[in-house]
């Protein structure tokens, strides 16, 4: 994935920025409190909306002070085809809250998602990383760095797993495991299901079968002439019946 631009407004410190990254890696310098960890935010909230929000934070502390709306637009290049991401936010000077009040992906100039979580669902898709793995892998916050390189051992592996999709990869190991087993079921019930016949199968052909149906259609042909001979006797003996009348 690679960041194109980004366009907020009311946003942290800034009220108007259109920000556009070049090719090659791009540097960003400036003193402290001059909003160089606002931006990296700005990018990191584009994309994964108000779930980078930690409990000790609400989206409306990401509003610009004394502003009722607010807008991000991140564009990104990722495996060949161009995304955008359109994120706008409202908030209530009454109620001192704020919330989502848009949020789009277009891909290639389309747009093919048009609701918060969604969108939210179809990025980690495309990324192949939650917030979280993004937040430990990708997008270091100011004084975090030593989060992967501090973790403990198990929650580093965690993190790691989560980076190259491992964990999809165990689960897919045990769905081939699941399925080879059921295959397994099913070929032992055929071959029990088969026996069953083939031993049914044998105690017919035991009785001889086709040598008593010949049996039975011999004694039908002889009943059949038997009969066809008692009806011709008859039809000779009912007219000399009738003469002695």
């Amino acid at each position: 994935m690679k960041l194109k631009n980004l366009y907020i407004e009311n946003i942290r410190s800034y009220k108007k920025l259109d920000f556009t990254f070049e090719d090659g890696v791009t540097v960003i310098s400036g003193v402290n409190g001059s909003g160089k960890s606002s931006l990296l935010e700005a990018c990191f909230m584009g994309l994964f909306g108000s779930k980078i929000l930690s409990k000790d934070f609400v989206l409306a502390d990401v509003i610009f002070k004394g502003a009722e709306n607010a807008k991000i637009c991140l564009g990104f290049e990722h495996l060949g085809r161009e995304y955008l991401i359109e994120q706008a936010f409202r908030y209530s000077l009454k109620s001192e809250n704020a919330s989502s009040s848009k949020c789009v992906l277009y891909a290639d100039g389309e747009s093919i998602v048009d609701q918060a979580t969604r969108t939210y669902e179809e990025v980690c898709s495309l990324l192949n990383m939650d917030e979280e793995a993004y937040r430990n892998c990708a997008y270091i916050r100011q004084g975090e760095i030593d989060v992967l390189i501090n973790a403990k051992p198990k929650d580093r592996q965690r993190m790691i797993d989560d980076l190259l999709q491992l964990g999809k990869l165990e689960e897919y190991r045990e769905r081939a495991g699941s399925a080879k087993t059921a295959v397994r079921r099913l070929e032992r019930d055929a071959k029990n299901s088969l026996t069953g016949v083939k031993a049914e199968i044998d105690g017919i052909e035991s009785t001889e079968p086709f040598a008593v149906l010949n049996g039975l259609r011999h004694k039908v042909k002889e009943s059949d002439s038997a009969l066809k001979e008692f009806n011709e006797k008859k039809s000779l003996h009912l007219p000399a019946k009738k003469n002695m009348i």
